[in-house]
């Protein structure tokens, strides 16, 4: 959580709040070793978790997900929808289908 109260997915922010040292951010090297750190870190305290994000990280099984036929509600979480809409973007219907029309 940034001072402002936003969630921030930077590394160097990620690090930072979970104690792990990566003093030379942005460097390839540093970066990677801080995201491993990173995924150690999840493993240790959520390994359910880490497994169910690890199987996920195809777009073969991702799209095994997206049921667009049945409308299978789905959160999808990005940095790319900004902290106003904080990080996450409810997926419950299908593009095509009219707000009037979708329960």
């Amino acid at each position: 959580m940034r001072d402002d109260g936003f969630t921030s997915f930077r590394l160097e922010d990620l690090t930072a709040a979970n104690g792990i040292e990566h003093g030379a951010a942005h460097d390839a090297m540093a970066d990677v070793v801080a995201t491993i750190e990173i995924a150690k870190l999840l493993k240790r305290c959520d390994e359910h978790l880490f497994d169910t994000l690890y199987r996920q990280r195809t777009k073969r099984a991702v799209s095994a997900l997206v049921n667009l036929d049945d409308l299978t509600p789905l959160v999808h979480v990005s940095g790319m929808f900004g902290g106003a809409r904080h990080n996450w973007l409810w997926w419950c219907r299908s593009p095509g289908t009219p707000l009037t029309t979708a329960n």
